[in-house]
């Protein structure tokens, strides 16, 4: 079993391992899926990668560094989370993670698709490079695929053509201001996607410039004592700003 961690944190002798640290980047607009800072309310996966390592590690404490974004990619608010290893969930962790390559990996047999993600799309595509087979009548479990599939292409065609309208009326009624007006509940929700909308933008250079301004704003309102943990990744959010 193996695991790639971010970084490993010591004491400040440099011998001690203290915890394992990861760090995130998010969508603003979704930071109503993470909890409150300090607590271990995190996206699942993140928490069950966490749990992974520091399980592989032996380490009782884990961290989640997290830098939410907009969609100009600047730093609009930072969190940390922590992670107390479960060693119950660790040993479920394994024992799936031994019945996968057990029962799939070992004898080559693909578990059956839940969901058509990059990966799994790129495999299909790598199995079946070209079309060598003869034609044949489809199955009844076929032809109930096919019609599963037109059903779904049908309805994400109604489903663009109403977004598309949509987001037409409201460019239209947005016209050359930045955004609306709108109560708290809604602008916290709608924020990326408003401003996303308006037609105006300013140039690509200037915004790069004005980006890395505003992310160095935001760090110093932040401060840097807030834990022993905003020095240990000091030089990762100085990284975001430069990747901007």
């Amino acid at each position: 079993m193996i695991g790639r961690p971010d970084r490993l944190l010591y004491d400040s002798s440099g011998e001690k391992l203290l915890a394992g640290l990861e760090t995130k980047t998010a969508n603003v607009a979704n930071r109503r899926v993470w909890g409150a800072e300090g607590t271990d309310d995190v996206p699942k996966h993140y928490l069950l990668q966490s749990q992974w390592y520091a399980g592989l590690a032996g380490l009782d404490d884990w961290r989640l560094a997290v830098a939410f974004l907009d969609s100009e990619g600047v730093m609009r608010t930072y969190r940390e989370y922590q992670i107390a290893f479960d060693a119950e969930l660790y040993d479920a962790l394994v024992e799936s993670a031994v019945d996968f390559w057990e029962n799939y990996v070992v004898p080559g047999n693909p578990p059956e698709m839940e969901r058509a993600d990059p990966t799994t799309q790129r495999w299909v595509a790598e199995r079946f490079p070209a079309n060598v087979a003869p034609i044949e009548r489809a199955t009844d479990a076929e032809e109930a695929l096919m019609r599963e599939y037109l059903d779904a292409r049908n309805a994400k065609l109604e489903a663009e053509a109403a977004l598309e309208q949509v987001e037409t009326r409201l460019k239209l009624a947005i016209g050359e201001r930045d955004e609306f007006f709108v109560d708290n509940a809604l602008r916290q929700r709608n924020l990326e996607t408003l401003q996303g909308l308006a037609p105006r933008r300013l140039p690509r250079r200037r915004r790069r410039t004005e980006t890395v301004r505003r992310n160095a704003r935001t760090l110093r309102e932040n401060g840097s004592g807030r834990s022993p943990l905003r020095n240990e990744t000091a030089q990762i959010r100085r990284r975001l700003n430069l990747a901007v």
